[in-house]
């Protein structure tokens, strides 16, 4: 069971307001796994930012609830950057992003120009591997340097004849954006999972994090453990917290499989620990955790494993105490996936496929609010 702190102090998350924002025919409602936040300190504006089909990046106003800036990235040319992925904006006339080339980092300023492009493809250990593309991975940014998972490397083990993810390699990447120079923060996979006989999926090495002050917060999906790391002081913390709705046989390190389809069941029918939200107004973190599901024995369709799992969600203060967690969400009307974190609480999107509220004409949050 999670780790909790000496006062036991509880504290759960409860609907208590929502968020409908009117969109047009480039952004489908369903699956923003791409969109992040910003809150502005200096200004107090708090601006959703949603990427459309049509290579556009959107900035939505939460308070007023309507767009404040369209702005187009080009494919090609001078200032292209192909397809872009995962994205996030420094400050007015500086956003870095990831395109279709997955060892490059690009820096754009408000009028979609390049200011700069940073490839790793050369950098000693990094140039055997590439910038990790999934959507509940983020693109932070911290002290004028960029932070992101980078994928390891595929080996093979001699022995078996098997590939195998080298695992007993550093993690994140940092970009120092001033000097161009690219370095791994020393933060290594779980030495669990660096066996090279044991073969993990993208499933479960996949990290979610986020900063929270100076700390680097992040989870390995397959690890029940939840780590810091602060990028000033060089401090690690790792503390176990396994979720109280864990039952024996639905663990995190059962994957015996040989096909695709076995990868998914064990996704499936386990627990994963999938993505991390930090609460700078609140001085919290919430860790979402996707819990057993037979959704896709019911369906055939396997692609029910990624959007029908069910989920709760635990509730940390900033030096990883456990404080309490919810119960599980049965009802699919949440996409977890789709949330950030604002002044007003914790939002998560409304809109799952298999909501049947969906209203294509909006992007649909409830706002969750810490009670004790």
């Amino acid at each position: 069971m999670p780790n909790e702190n000496n006062n036991s102090q509880h504290e759960i998350l409860t609907v208590t307001d929502s968020l409908k924002i009117p969109v047009g025919e480039t952004i489908s409602a369903e699956g923003n796994y791409y969109s992040f936040f910003k809150s502005d300190t200096l200004t107090g504006k708090e601006i959703l930012y949603i990427p459309t089909l049509k290579n556009e990046l959107l900035s939505y106003d939460i308070n007023q609830g309507k767009q404040v800036r369209n702005l187009t990235f080009q494919k090609e040319g001078p200032d292209g950057i192909g397809d872009f992925f995962v994205i996030n904006e420094i400050n007015n006339d500086s956003i870095i992003l990831i395109g279709k080339n997955h060892y490059s980092i690009y820096l754009m300023n408000s009028q979609a120009k390049k200011m700069a492009t940073f490839s790793m493809k050369a950098t000693g250990e990094l140039s055997t591997r590439e910038i990790f593309i999934m959507p509940t991975l983020s693109l932070l940014h911290a002290d004028n340097k960029v932070i992101y998972q980078v994928h390891p490397a595929i080996l093979l083990n001699e022995k078996s004849g098997k590939r195998y993810f080298d695992l007993n390699v550093k993690v994140f990447l940092s970009l120092d954006l001033k000097t161009g120079i690219f370095s791994m923060l020393p933060v290594k996979f779980p030495n669990f999972m660096a066996n090279k006989n044991e073969y993990w999926d993208i499933f479960h090495f996949k990290t979610g994090s986020d900063l929270l002050g100076n700390n680097l917060i992040y989870t390995f999906s397959g690890s029940d453990s939840l780590y810091s790391y602060n990028l000033k002081t060089g401090l690690k913390k790792q503390v176990s917290a396994i979720s109280k709705h864990v039952r024996k046989g639905n663990g995190v390190f059962q994957r015996k499989y040989t096909t695709v389809e076995g990868l998914l069941s064990v996704f499936a029918e386990n627990t994963s620990y999938v993505q991390v939200l930090a609460d700078p107004f609140r001085n919290r973190i919430y860790r979402f955790v996707a819990h057993h599901t037979d959704e896709w024995k019911k369906s055939g369709n396997l692609n029910d494993v990624l959007i029908y799992k069910p989920f709760s969600i635990q509730i940390f203060d900033g030096d990883l105490n456990f404080l309490d967690e919810t119960e599980i969400f049965s009802k699919q009307s949440f996409d977890f996936i789709d949330a950030f974190v604002g002044k007003k609480g914790l939002y998560i999107s409304n809109n799952h496929q298999a909501n049947p509220n969906i209203d294509e004409n909006y992007l649909s949050y409830s706002i969750f609010s810490l009670k004790k």
